[in-house]
């Protein structure tokens, strides 16, 4: 913990908060819940600064002229030569909250594709903090190709699980081949043979929804269509419609017919569309002279 900020919440008593409190990058309030041998435990409340534009394109000029130095003296040097602050943030990940201002973060994070190990990056302004930073990438392993060791048993666990949804899908083919009137056992030990009885659209198997699966089987019944093989996640399935009935009294529901009409879709739908308007339409073309 930052020693000033320690001075200020360690006489306070627990639940007690502090005074309003000025510093550089705006008004905090501080706020002591408790105090143990090891562990202070406590919360901030910041106002951020309002700054002028004119006032903040004045500490812009001030920030590449220490951008420029940290270029030639090192970060460290130029941080003791001038009086300002710097700080590790240590190992972060994509996403990880290391600073309070999410703008600066999320800026960085855009920038690490093009950028290498000992970059200098120019200076971010944060209004949250109502200061120039600028950042020195310690280490950047975003854009790095690990190596083999590292991720050999991703790639083999990967591979078996591939391997096996490919084996599961051939097999639920075959059963269908081999079985044209859909007669199923349960005594047969090469799959699972789950009856579903008055289920609807938002029925589930153990974690999974299958409303898309039932959708696709309805949609499949009305027309007259032999049953498919669907793949969910990691699962094979092939569902039976035996009896369709409408559910008497029931109301629809506009938001969840969209959300099924979305996942009937397929992912070029619009392309297709596109296509098929075009072809339609009767489009002339006028040239002038």
């Amino acid at each position: 913990m930052d020693k000033a900020i320690l001075d200020i919440i360690e006489p306070l008593p627990e639940g007690a908060q502090s005074k309003l409190i000025r510093q550089d990058n705006g008004y905090f309030i501080y706020r002591k819940h408790q105090r143990t041998k090891s562990m202070i435990r406590y919360s901030t409340l910041q106002i951020p600064p309002v700054i002028s534009p004119s006032t903040i394109n004045a500490q812009h000029d001030n920030a590449m002229a220490a951008y420029r130095l940290a270029q030639s003296l090192g970060i460290q040097e130029t941080a003791i030569e001038l009086g300002i602050r710097s700080y590790v943030t240590g190992k972060v990940s994509p996403g990880e909250k290391w600073h309070q201002d999410t703008l600066v973060i999320s800026t960085i994070e855009s920038r690490l594709m093009e950028r290498k190990k000992g970059d200098l990056l120019e200076p971010i302004y944060s209004s949250a903090t109502g200061s120039w930073i600028i950042a020195l990438l310690i280490e950047n392993q975003v854009n790095r190709a690990q190596p083999y060791q590292e991720v050999k048993d991703a790639i083999q666990a990967e591979i078996r699980v591939s391997r096996q949804k490919q084996l599961s899908e051939q097999k639920a083919r075959e059963w269908l081949m081999l079985n044209p009137d859909l007669t199923v056992n349960e005594d047969v030990g090469n799959y699972e043979l789950v009856r579903y009885s008055q289920s609807g659209i938002d029925a589930r198997y153990k974690t999974h929804d299958l409303n898309r699966v039932f959708l696709n089987a309805m949609l499949r019944h009305q027309r007259s269509e032999k049953p498919q093989v669907e793949q969910l996640e990691e699962l094979t399935l092939i569902l039976i419609p035996r009896k369709v009935q409408p559910q008497k009294g029931a109301r629809v529901d506009s938001q969840k017919v969209r959300s099924l009409f979305v996942q009937t879709l397929s992912p070029n739908w619009f392309e297709l569309w596109m296509e098929e308007k075009l072809n339609q339409a009767n489009i002339q073309i006028f040239v002038s002279p």
